[in-house]
């Protein structure tokens, strides 16, 4: 049985259509292949041992500077918590490879191919926080993973990490690889600049930094003008989408934020959460109490 999550991210990257029958919204929109390469080496199918779709475990991007050039490369790493996270149909035929080994196993391919710096994309979670004291520190799976991968192999040469998925604030370095995640839903963004030497093709010791900078309002960075072909294709969207979006499902008791982690009751739900499961059961629950059913 395919992963219907990733057999959707194929069908998306290639622009096709979907093969079920969604909102007439969806059914209408104009697909386009996205020219996106989908990089990940720790998922592959159970039958074949292979990653699937064709995707590739890595890939190596020139970098060019007058006459001389060096090369990066990038290994992508996918989340082994998929069985938690979605149905058995979804993630029962792959197997999710220990994110380290995996790390290690391609780090070595790439410097067998002459290739030192390298950057791991990895959807994996991290947070650089305040202690009680106040001393900012940083945890998460993306530093356990960077610090078994120091134990498998101590010189490798893993440059930078950005991570993923806990969508949180994180800008640290772990051993010798700097590890980078800039919150969630386009608030903030990662800027990571370093010097490459030819000679060595790897990183000038000392020249990789981070960055996570906030995305700014309109209002609050005027001069920052919208992209106007992103804009376009946004506008389109919204109209496109428009029907759906704008009927009337619940009218809020008090005018409150009612989505997001950062508005979860003590035991993690919000009104809108819990709408939806009321929406799914024979029976109401009782416990969408913030919102008033039309």
């Amino acid at each position: 049985m395919f992963s219907l999550i990733l057999q959707s991210a194929n069908r998306i990257l290639l622009g096709k259509k979907p093969t079920k029958k969604y909102n007439s919204a969806e059914m209408a929109y104009p697909h386009q292949k996205s020219g996106i390469k989908l990089i990940v080496a720790n998922v592959v199918r159970k039958s074949t041992g292979k990653v699937p779709y064709g995707w590739k475990p890595y890939t190596i991007k020139a970098v060019k500077a007058g006459k001389k050039k060096a090369k990066v490369g990038f290994i992508g790493i996918l989340t082994t918590e998929m069985p938690t996270l979605t149905t058995k149909k979804n993630y029962s035929a792959f197997k999710y490879l220990d994110e380290a080994k995996t790390i290690a196993k391609y780090e070595k391919v790439l410097r067998k191919k002459g290739v030192k710096a390298i950057v791991v994309l990895a959807h994996k979670g991290v947070e650089t926080a305040a202690d009680s004291k106040g001393k900012l520190t940083t945890s998460g799976d993306s530093v356990k993973i960077l610090k078994k991968l120091n134990k498998i192999d101590p010189k490798n040469t893993v440059d930078l990490m950005i991570a993923g998925h806990s969508h949180q604030y994180a800008n640290a370095k772990v051993g010798k690889t700097r590890l980078v995640q800039a919150l969630k839903y386009g608030q903030a963004y990662t800027d990571s600049i370093g010097y490459i030497s030819p000679k060595t093709k790897d990183f000038v010791k000392g020249s990789l930094v981070s960055h996570v900078y906030p995305v700014l309002s309109a209002a609050d960075d005027p001069k920052t003008k919208d992209n106007k072909t992103v804009a376009k294709i946004v506008a389109d969207a919204d109209k496109r989408v428009s029907a759906i979006t704008k009927q009337k499902i619940a009218t809020a008791q008090k005018a409150e934020i009612i989505t997001g982690r950062e508005n979860n009751n003590a035991s993690n739900e919000n009104a809108v959460g819990d709408l939806v499961v009321d929406a799914h059961c024979q029976k109401p629950t009782g416990r969408a109490s913030r919102l008033t059913l039309p």
